[in-house]
């Protein structure tokens, strides 16, 4: 079958990738514009699942989250094989190389979907190194939404990093750049190339692509949005009796910038201050200890809306990553009402000003930092109006903005790719 509509009657598109990534929104968006041929994902709870779903949503909760109301089960292709892979990497047994299977059963699931029905395949990073390779069955227009910025930058970034911050070794050895088989990453660095057509959710990730040979005049820039309900701003200012509440959210690991984070608060005066590093995985929570920062708190596993809660009621929040494809967490903040200190190598040049909601300061600058903190700790009630300003911009990244930027991308990478050929030299 083959599904020819939306604007323009443009060919529907094969999407794939994994897990409930950004609620299922770029497929959202194709398929309110009639442009959705198939989702190809690991597994999808749809609304209209029977007895056996319902037993395993109850053994694993989290798949609730699996569905999207808007791409009904008819459009989503999964299969055995993906789902129990899919189940297994929630457990004890799971494995980069199981990790590494399952991408690579649904790139080659989503290839032979989009070569039957005659679709256009938009797959996302990880899975289109298998669903672009040359070969039978290779789709003519093979779209990449590149999330993370290309591998072979980022391993540059934490190379330098396991020399200059060797304490944090630990996490640096664990990220997919320095510790993926060989032949898996440059299979994953050859994603691009073999693309003819790109979307990325910033100009830092296209930079990385442009670094490594994409025409940059055909990159889509398409930032993601934030659900303003579950982040809602702040409506008081702290009180100057309250301690300054500096807060981190994210993975505690080097190359969300912790060295220079940890170094820059331990240059601040620690009376009336409270620090909390908030996130899911404590790769390097030893190392944290080790800087000895009195007023430093951990806090592992928060739900969305203790998290929320706590932005609230934090005056500054602070994540100096190197290289990071969006930062998702940022524009959480901003709408929680709080001003950001970030870095380039983020989402920050597409989402906000520097000096009116947040700071931009270098990466890898504890000064800088240092400076910036000190500055909102001076200037605590100017620091809230730069908040409420913050909440203000955030507000104007939605989940629609997004979608309309899919929609409007994808009709464009239609016009530009060839029906036949490689987009890049050598692909």
């Amino acid at each position: 079958m083959r599904s020819e509509a939306g604007a323009g009657r443009a060919p529907a598109a094969v999407v794939c990738f994994s897990g409930a990534r950004d609620h299922y929104q770029a497929a959202q968006a194709l398929a309110e514009a009639g442009l959705l041929e198939r989702l190809v994902t690991d597994f999808y709870f749809g609304p209209e699942g029977g007895r056996i779903r319902q037993g395993l949503a109850r053994l694993f909760p989290r798949l609730l989250a699996r569905r999207n109301p808007a791409v009904p089960s008819r459009r989503v292709l999964t299969t055995a094989a993906t789902l129990a892979d899919s189940l297994l990497l929630k457990t004890a047994l799971a494995t980069r190389s199981r990790q590494i299977r399952l991408d690579r059963r649904l790139g080659r699931l989503a290839r032979d979907e989009a070569w039957k029905s005659r679709s256009p395949l938009f797959s996302y990073s990880y899975y289109a190194a298998e669903a672009f390779a040359p070969g039978r069955r290779r789709p003519a227009r093979r779209f990449l939404f590149q999330l993370h910025p290309h591998p072979r930058s980022v391993r540059q970034v934490l190379k330098e990093e396991m020399l200059r911050a060797p304490a944090f070794a630990l996490s640096l050895r664990a990220e997919h750049e320095i510790g993926a088989p060989e032949e898996h990453f440059t299979a994953l660095c050859d994603e691009s190339r073999l693309a003819n057509g790109w979307v990325v959710a910033s100009t830092y990730t296209a930079r990385t692509l442009i670094e490594n040979g994409v025409p940059g005049e055909r990159i889509h820039v398409v930032p993601y949005g934030v659900d303003a309900t579950r982040f809602p701003a702040r409506d008081q200012a702290p009180r100057n009796s309250q301690p300054f509440r500096i807060i981190w959210v994210g993975s505690m690991v080097q190359r969300k910038g912790l060295s220079y984070f940890l170094e820059a608060v331990r240059g601040l005066p620690q009376e009336n201050l409270e620090v909390l590093v908030c996130g899911n995985h404590a790769v390097e929570e030893r190392a944290i200890e080790s800087y000895g920062i009195p007023t430093l708190r951990v806090l592992r596993g928060l739900p969305t809306g203790e998290l929320a809660r706590l932005l609230r009621a934090s005056d500054l929040f602070v994540l100096p990553s190197l290289a990071e494809g969006f930062g998702h967490v940022i524009l959480e903040a901003m709408s929680s009402g709080v001003p950001v200190v970030t870095t380039p190598s983020t989402c920050a040049p597409d989402v906000l000003v520097d000096g009116v909601h947040g700071f931009v300061v270098p990466i890898r600058d504890s000064a800088a930092l240092a400076n910036r903190m000190a500055w909102g700790r001076e200037h605590r009630q100017a620091l809230y109006r730069m908040g409420a300003a913050a909440a203000g911009q955030a507000r104007t990244f939605t989940w629609q903005r997004f979608r309309s930027g899919i929609v409007k991308a994808y009709l464009e990478m239609i016009e530009a790719a060839p029906l036949s050929g490689p987009a890049l030299s050598g692909s």
